[in-house]
């Protein structure tokens, strides 16, 4: 692995990290929204980010995938 590959690998994981972390956050506030009246419109609005951080996360994983981390099956049982 070259020097600059390495570099983008690291890079990738502190993004996946961090995407992680946000992901959680809008876990947490989406459940939060869930038990107020008159807030699915923003519980709504927070589920879309949620769908869209996690999509980054596969995006990263799936460039630079770790030699440590199981791959993601596809197939459907």
């Amino acid at each position: 692995m070259t020097e600059t590959t390495n570099r983008d690998a690291l890079q990738a994981a502190y993004f996946v990290r961090e995407l992680e972390l946000a992901a959680d956050t809008l876990v947490g506030q989406i459940a939060k929204l869930d038990l107020l009246k008159g807030a699915q419109r923003e519980a709504q609005r927070r589920r879309r980010e949620l769908y869209d951080v996690r999509r980054q996360i596969e995006a990263i994983r799936r460039r630079f995938p770790s030699p440590s981390s199981p791959r993601p099956s596809h197939r459907r049982g």
